[in-house]
């Protein structure tokens, strides 16, 4: 949803512009509205809003004020003017400044309407274009740090100061089930010491935090999930959390980010709301059920139930299972004459998860 804040000297006009249509139908939601333009002022600062609805001819600050402080603040922020009278030199300096839409009073359901169908399109094309150049910025910020660099490069990095060395490292990530607009990552590094914070996509947030004390980097995980939860509407998505081992070295972040990437994967694979640690594995039943396999033993469907509490439970993740599934299609085609088990080819983790979404479908 797009959030929309409402402005009108008059309570009774504010009151009908709020009840005119059906925000939500057109993707948005009212998330406050004024009588007093000062007081919206600072109430926009805070809420960001995608959209201001605004009347111009108001006591001390007037809509093109308001539209001139927007610019100036340079908030993601569209604007549009609504007056009393249709007035050739208002509707000029309001185009001119950047408006939206310039719309005369008494304004129609329908005038409403159409801006606001038009304003979705824009602001949902704006929002994609700026998905693609995060995404690829982030994608070539991590990959620089493919080689040599350490975790505590990337902190430095990301603060764009020279930070003191920590004894351990963490690497997180934070995917969204549905795709969100993103909070504020720097607001979040602020909330937490030592933590560096970016979206790397429309829904997903990685990050990397040190600390002199071990137990501190999984509080810290924590602590970001939880704030995500309470600054964002998460009352109808998941959000996957998956997180890297903790580290007593300079590791380089882009393998730090592959393990928090298979144990985030390895939630969503079995839809669990909660942190999962990324941790080597090695199941003591494989060889078991191999054999079981290979020999067409009325046991493999034990050993199949006990590998799926494994990976639904969390213990097993998503790299490992697949492993075991490769093995497992091997040894049967060895045993049926080339026939598998399943004839899609995952040849990754990522591929596995792409290929059957989740654990319900691949069990």
């Amino acid at each position: 949803m797009y959030q929309v804040y409402l402005i009108d000297d008059e309570p009774w006009v504010l009151i009908g512009l709020e009840r005119l249509i059906s925000w939500e139908e057109y993707g948005f939601c009212v998330v406050g509205k004024s009588t007093s333009s000062k007081e919206a002022w600072s109430q926009i600062t805070q809420l960001k809003p995608d959209v201001v609805v605004t009347d111009i001819r108001m006591p001390g600050l007037n809509g093109l004020d308001l539209l001139g402080k927007i610019r100036e603040e340079n908030l993601n922020t569209k604007v549009v003017l609504v007056s009393g009278f249709a007035e050739f030199e208002y509707a000029r300096i309001a185009i001119r400044d950047g408006a939206f839409e310039y719309l005369v009073k008494p304004v129609s359901k329908d005038q409403l309407s159409d801006c606001m169908k038009r304003l979705s399109k824009e602001l949902t094309a704006l929002r994609a274009e700026t998905d693609t150049i995060a995404v690829s910025e982030t994608i070539d910020m991590i990959s620089k740090y493919k080689n040599a660099s350490s975790a505590w490069a990337f902190l430095c990095d990301m603060h764009k100061t020279k930070i003191n060395k920590r004894r351990f490292y963490m690497a997180c990530l934070y995917r969204f089930e549905d795709d969100q607009k993103l909070i504020c990552a720097q607001n979040i590094s602020e909330t937490v010491f030592d933590a560096s914070i970016v979206p790397i996509a429309k829904n997903e947030l990685f990050a990397v935090i040190g600390s002199d004390f071990c137990e501190l980097p999984q509080y810290h995980a924590k602590r970001i999930l939880d704030y995500i939860k309470k600054i964002c509407d998460t009352s109808s998505t998941l959000i996957f959390c998956g997180c890297s081992q903790i580290y007593e070295e300079e590791i380089q972040v882009y393998k730090m980010f592959g393990r928090a990437k298979n144990a985030c994967d390895s939630a969503q694979f079995v839809n669990l709301d909660m942190i999962v640690d990324h941790k080597e594995s090695d199941w003591e039943g494989k060889n078991e059920l191999l054999r079981q396999i290979r020999y067409q033993k009325s046991s493999v469907t034990e050993s199949i139930e006990t590998l799926e509490h494994l990976v639904t439970s969390g213990k097993i993740l998503l790299d490992e299972l697949w492993k075991n599934f490769v093995q497992m299609n091997r040894v049967y085609a060895e045993s049926q004459n080339g026939k598998y088990i399943d004839d899609r080819e995952c040849e990754s983790a990522e591929e596995l998860l792409a290929e059957y979404k989740n654990a319900r479908v691949f069990f």
